[in-house]
């Protein structure tokens, strides 16, 4: 091949898309207007999902406190933290997502 055909070969094809709207809406429209709605939407979502988790009290259970007292006073002077000393049956409350 020689660099005449080529270029007869890329104009013509520029000169087809060039014609088709929907190449051209795809090409140009859509990534400029989709693209920054979708990373504005996405951004919007984690950053609510952000705050739902920030203001959400942690249920926690603590088993054997009597052995890191230290650790339930910190754990019980948090605000986000709600304590819960060791129960007998914690695995169901942990199943039902009571707790964490």
């Amino acid at each position: 091949m020689n660099w005449e055909n080529i270029k007869l070969i890329f104009s013509k094809e520029l000169i087809g898309t060039l014609r088709d709207r929907r190449t051209i809406i795809t090409m140009v429209i859509v990534p400029l207007v989709f693209y920054p709605l979708l990373f504005a939407g996405v951004g919007y979502l984690s950053m609510i999902g952000n705050v739902k988790s920030e203001e959400t009290v942690s249920k926690i259970i603590v088993s054997g406190g009597e052995f890191a007292p230290q650790l339930v006073k910190d754990f019980r002077e948090n605000k986000k933290i709600e304590v819960i000393l060791s129960e007998d049956d914690f695995q169901s409350s942990l199943q039902k997502g009571e707790v964490q």
